[in-house]
């Protein structure tokens, strides 16, 4: 009995986390850039309190980047669905421009 609900709610936790990747692209694919910074944000603080709160002696790399790996995955997936957004360049502004006219 205790095996299945250790493997329950390791399936609950993996769906929840794929939940917020999914969000967490949607958000970055805003043309604003402020939507996609929210959920970092709202896991770095998180994470900055646990190690604040954590003696000095207890803090290594491996735990630091623990408590951040959350933060550190979801600024990953803003940095990449930013840097793949086509931005026209001035070439094509131009025809746009001629095209308008």
């Amino acid at each position: 009995m205790n095996i299945f609900l250790v493997i329950l709610s390791f399936l609950m936790a993996s769906s929840m986390f794929l939940v917020l990747l999914v969000v967490q692209v949607l958000l970055s694919r805003l043309k604003s850039a402020w939507p996609g910074l929210i959920l970092p944000i709202l896991f770095l603080l998180p994470g900055f309190i646990i190690l604040m709160s954590i003696p000095d002696f207890m803090v290594s790399g491996l735990g630091l980047t623990m408590y951040l790996l959350p933060e550190i995955i979801l600024t990953a997936i803003y940095f990449i669905v930013h840097r793949n957004r086509k931005i026209p360049t001035s070439d094509e502004l131009c025809k746009m421009r001629a095209q308008d006219l």
